[in-house]
This record gives C-alpha cells, sequence and structure tokens, in this order.
C-alpha cells in the first residue's frame, strides 16, 4: 500500500472557543463588580480644576505672559529637584483646602535655601496659610475666624489694593479674611480692617492677601470691561515680585479632589460642555459595564416576565429548553474519541474483518457522525473505483445494485438514507432528526453489507470507525 502523506502544517488551537468565552464572561462580570476607573478631579483653587473655582485661568495668564508655571503636586519632590540651584523663584498659594505637613514646611524652607530668590504670593481666607507665614519669619498671619463685611453685612466688600511698586487698584472681594500685620506694610484696606500686607524678608518677598476670589476661574473668566481690573492687578504683583523669565510654582498639592461627577458639577461649578475632565468622567462612567449593564439586563428580564405571561409562549419556550438540553447532552455524553485519520491512498485494499465487524454491531464502541462520514467515503471511494459511479448519483447507484441481485425497495432506502445522512452532517441540516448517531451508524454498516462481494472486497478502516 503505498500512501500520500501531506507535508501542510495544521493549526491545533490552544484554547477552545468555549474557554474564550467563559473567560470573556468571567472579565465582564468582574468589569460589572470592580466599577468603572476611578479618575480624581480636584474642586478647589487648583490649577488643574478649569471650573469656576480653579485657578487654570491663573496659570494660562502667567505662561502666556513667559513665566515657567509649574503646579507643585508635592513640595518634598520639588525641593529636590530644585536643590542643585535654582535663580528666581515665585510662590503663589491660594486657599489650601489641606493642611501643611511639616515635611511641607521643611521643603518649603528647602527651596528658600536653594535658590537665589523666593518670592511669595499668599492668598487665603482661611487657617492653613499661616503655618507658612510663621516659618518663613512673616509677622502677618490671617484672621480667619474673621470675615469682613460691608455695612449693610453683605460679604462682598471693596479694597483698594496696592502693588509694592505702587500701583493701586480697586476690587471687589468674596468673603474676605482681615489680617493681623505686626511686621511688614499694609498693602490694602477693607472696611477699615488691613486685607493686604508686603514684607521683605532677606531673599524673600511676601505679599499677604486675605482673600482668594481674585485669583479663581470665576473672576478672571468675566466680560474683559470686569476682569481686566483684576488681570492688570495680579500682572503687575506678579511682575514686582519677580524677573522676567522666572520660575512660578503654583499650589496644586493641598485641594480635595474627588471622582464623583455630581459632587464635581455641584460643589466645583463644573460645566460638562466647557470642561473636558468632567465630560471624559462622565463618558467613562456611561460607558461602563457597571452603568448600562443593569439597566439592560433589568429590561430584559422585565421583557421576558411579561413575554412568558402568554401561555403559547410558554409552551414555545419549554419545547426550545427541551431540544437544547437534547443537543447538548448528546453532544457530551456516548461522545466517541477520534484516531487521526488514514491518509488517503492511490490504492485500496478491501478486507471484511468479522472480529471488527463484531466489536462495533456488538455496540461495545459507541458510533457517532464521523464514524459515518467514515463509512460513506469508503463505499463512495471503493464504488467509483470499482464500477465507475458515485454514491450521491442516486438512480444509476440503485440501479448497479438492483442489477447484483439487491431488492428495489432496499436499493432505494440504502442510497437515500446514505445520501440524506452524508448532505444533513456535511451540510448542517436541521433534517433527517437523528435520536441516537450509535444505533443510526450501526444500521448502516448492516445495510452496506448489500453491495455485492462479487465485484468489491470491502474492509471498514478501524481508525474511522473507533
Amino acid at each position: 500500500m503505498i500512501s500520500k502523506k501531506s507535508n501542510k502544517p495544521q493549526k491545533l488551537p490552544m484554547i477552545t472557543k468555549s474557554t474564550t468565552v467563559a473567560l470573556l464572561l468571567i472579565g465582564f462580570i468582574a468589569m460589572i463588580e470592580y466599577g468603572p476607573p476611578a479618575i480624581p478631579l480636584v474642586v478647589g483653587p487648583s490649577p488643574f480644576n478649569s471650573g469656576s473655582l480653579g485657578t487654570s485661568k491663573l496659570a494660562q495668564i502667567l505662561a502666556s505672559e513667559g513665566y515657567n508655571v509649574i503646579p507643585v503636586t508635592n513640595w518634598n519632590k520639588t525641593a529636590d529637584i530644585l536643590k542643585t540651584g535654582c535663580n528666581n523663584i515665585l510662590i503663589i498659594i491660594v486657599s489650601p483646602e489641606i493642611p501643611y505637613t511639616a515635611e511641607d514646611i521643611l521643603s518649603i524652607k528647602r527651596i528658600i535655601s536653594s535658590c537665589d530668590s523666593v518670592s511669595f504670593i499668599i492668598a487665603d481666607e482661611g487657617p492653613y496659610t499661616n503655618m507658612i507665614l510663621s516659618a518663613i519669619g512673616s509677622g502677618t498671619q490671617i484672621i480667619s475666624s474673621r470675615r469682613i463685611l460691608e455695612p449693610a453685612g453683605d460679604p462682598y466688600p471693596y479694597a483698594m489694593l496696592e502693588t509694592p511698586s505702587g500701583y493701586a487698584y480697586y476690587l471687589r472681594l468674596d468673603k474676605a479674611a482681615p489680617l493681623d500685620v505686626k511686621n511688614g506694610e499694609i498693602m490694602g484696606i477693607s472696611e477699615s480692617l488691613p486685607v493686604a500686607s508686603y514684607q521683605i524678608l532677606n531673599k524673600s518677598k511676601v505679599y499677604t492677601l486675605g482673600d482668594g476670589s481674585i485669583f479663581l476661574n470665576q473672576v478672571l473668566d468675566l466680560p474683559a470691561n470686569v476682569s481686566l481690573s483684576y488681570r492688570n492687578f495680579i500682572n503687575q504683583l506678579v511682575n514686582d515680585l519677580t524677573i522676567p523669565g522666572s520660575t512660578v510654582l503654583i499650589e496644586a498639592s493641598k485641594y480635595v479632589s474627588t471622582s464623583n461627577p455630581q459632587e464635581l458639577a455641584l460643589q466645583g461649578g463644573l460645566n460638562v460642555l466647557s470642561n473636558p475632565e468632567l465630560f471624559l468622567l462622565l463618558l467613562s462612567r456611561m460607558i461602563h459595564p457597571r452603568f448600562w449593564a443593569p439597566l439592560f439586563f433589568s429590561a430584559i428580564n422585565a421583557y421576558l416576565k411579561n413575554l412568558m405571561s402568554f401561555e403559547p409562549i410558554k409552551i414555545i419556550a419549554i419545547i426550545i429548553m427541551i431540544f437544547v438540553g437534547y443537543r447538548l447532552i448528546s453532544r457530551n455524553i456516548g461522545k466517541s474519541v477520534n484516531d487521526t485519520k488514514l491518509e488517503d491512498t492511490s490504492e485500496i485494499d478491501v478486507i471484511v474483518d468479522t472480529q471488527i465487524r463484531r466489536t462495533l454491531l456488538g455496540k461495545k464502541i459507541k458510533l457517532a457522525k464521523n464514524d459515518f462520514i467514515a463509512l460513506y467515503e469508503v463505499m463512495d471511494q471503493v464504488i467509483s473505483k470499482t464500477v465507475g459511479v458515485k454514491m450521491n448519483e442516486h438512480d444509476n447507484m440503485v440501479k448497479i445494485l438492483i442489477a447484483n441481485g439487491v431488492e428495489e425497495k432496499v436499493a432505494k432506502q440504502y442510497v437515500n438514507d446514505m445520501n440524506r445522512l452524508y448532505i444533513k452532517i456535511t451540510k448542517k441540516k436541521f433534517r433527517p432528526i437523528i435520536f441516537s448517531w450509535n444505533r443510526k451508524v450501526s444500521k448502516m454498516i448492516k445495510l452496506s453489507e448489500i453491495v455485492p462481494v462479487s465485484y468489491t472486497h470491502l474492509t471498514l478502516p478501524t481508525s474511522d470507525l473507533v
């Protein structure tokens, strides 16, 4: 027997489709359980907050004036970067919401000692910057427990603020706190209370203002005729404390952050349409399965519950479930184990092996679809090479069987069953319905013995029938 072997490489799947589906399902459930990504956004006067209470506009204005603007997220790391030496530094701190630690204060002192000149703009109505003022030797403290009020009681008084170079600006404040100025020059008065001071300490200049609202986006984003005086005050003040091209460090580490979109929208004054950070945060929440999956499955459950209230639909569903269950059971119970199919050969030698026949028909081995395919292909190949007729040539095949002594009814049934079953398997047809492939294949093996041995010696390859 001469065998023709194929050298074509075979693709062997490392992971089955069912395993892939199971892993995807596990990952989907894990995503729902874990929740959407937490993307924290700051609420307060941080340069990273583009809402109305942020100071991102301040950073943009200073950057457009040629300053090197750096938001400080960690004072210790910033001090490490500047420890090799620096020229002129301006530190701007606007209304911090978290207290400073001893390590923060030490880091700020390291920056002062490392750089040639370090100036400060401290605009705050709260208590936390008093630690910094004391640490650098300033004689000014912010009285955070008080607010400057107009005679009518409104917390929005006006103040005449002066810069170190003598420029004066008449600006409205927002819930400002008065200052306790022991050393230094008072640079602003509001309702007879000091609200701004200026002091020179060795190589540092310190300008303290008891109100941070002047530097917020809600003021700097006002129409030009309103915001111009505030912009001019900020530009002149920074210009008086620095030289062109100086580095400006803006506080960004002492503000509360949240990943709750509702809290951001309410507390931060953010507008979804004009704020890209909030828009991306909301988008990430909406496309995450934890947002839409419960709603989706709840809607499906309600729909199916309503649908199953109709008796005809309920009966159809039961029938479908029975059929699907049968299909799953029939695939996994009594399933045969397939060996490698024998290679096609140029010569066919067919021998009847009674021991194999007894084993197969004695039901010692379960037969399946692929065993029928092997039977069909062997019979088709043998008959084709012997008499030149293919199994799917129905009429010619029937005539040959009748001519060799097979009854016409039996011949037609055999040829018809062989071809219908072959088409069902290869074309994946629903009909004819087969309840037991083992019983059906055994029957077709017995019927195949009607092929007369006068013109063929039939042997069924054992590797295809196991």
